[in-house]
């Protein structure tokens, strides 16, 4: 199974629209405290951002940012394309960009391409509601699949 620009862009939305940590990235402002957007905030005070919001901001993702559509990942103008993986939040950003991403992009594509190569993945109630339950991590539920080998 060959992985193409259309698999790469599924796998891009997929993290966008549902990014693995639920809650907020925690930061501690500086002595002096930090102002921010023309608002001043204390030192000491915990601020953060959640990954969840970012991934569907509308000014970076599009109108259509609160839907799966991994066609805005190859439809885009190139420098759209570049302002939405730079400002995608699902590993962080900055310094503080997840240390493991590489590695985890790279095992994902792979594990996702093997598992589709070597079975037909049906899902047992494709009409349910998957459940999503948030926390430090987020977890679906009631997403039951059953998988045949290929032969």
């Amino acid at each position: 199974m060959r992985i193409t620009g259309r698999w790469l862009a599924v796998t891009d939305e997929a993290l966008r629209i549902h990014p693995s940590t639920g809650l907020i990235l925690e930061r501690i402002t500086p002595k002096g405290g930090v102002t921010l957007h023309n608002q001043y905030i204390p030192e000491g005070t915990i601020i953060g951002v959640n990954s969840w919001v970012v991934n569907r901001d509308k000014a970076i993702f599009g109108q259509d940012a609160h839907l799966f559509r991994p066609e805005r990942w190859i439809e885009s103008e190139p420098k759209a394309v570049a302002k939405m993986k730079v400002n995608m939040f699902t590993f962080g950003a900055g310094a503080r960009n997840c240390i493991g991403k590489n590695l985890a992009m790279m095992q994902l594509t792979k594990i996702i391409a093997e598992l589709y190569r070597n079975f037909q993945i049906t899902l047992v109630k494709p009409d349910s509601d998957w459940k999503v339950t948030g926390g430090w991590l987020t977890r679906q539920t009631e997403m039951d699949a059953i998988l045949t080998k290929r032969l």
